[in-house]
């Protein structure tokens, strides 16, 4: 798939571009604390999750038996022009 039209499909969901302003403003964070801060299911936040990651917009690493995931400090492009035009 494009790199492009992922991008587009990653912002095309409320929940998703609420994780990604969570993600900006706050840093760093596990499934299960996300999914708290934002009211979601650990299943739900996860697959999210893996829609920004498949899309290019999200780093992780792991810590003991946790994965914290953040924005990518260098977005694509598009990623960053939308993120400007959202704030």
């Amino acid at each position: 798939m494009n790199p492009d039209l992922r991008i587009i499909r990653a912002f095309a969901n409320a929940r998703r571009i609420e994780i990604i302003k969570k993600l900006q403003t706050s840093g760093s964070f596990t499934v299960t604390g996300l999914a708290r801060e934002i009211g979601l299911s650990f299943r739900s936040t996860s697959k999210h999750l893996q829609r920004l990651d498949n899309a290019n917009l999200l780093e992780s690493s792991r810590q003991a038996n946790a994965i914290w995931y953040r924005l990518r400090e260098s977005l694509p492009d598009l990623a960053q022009a939308v993120l400007n035009h959202l704030r």
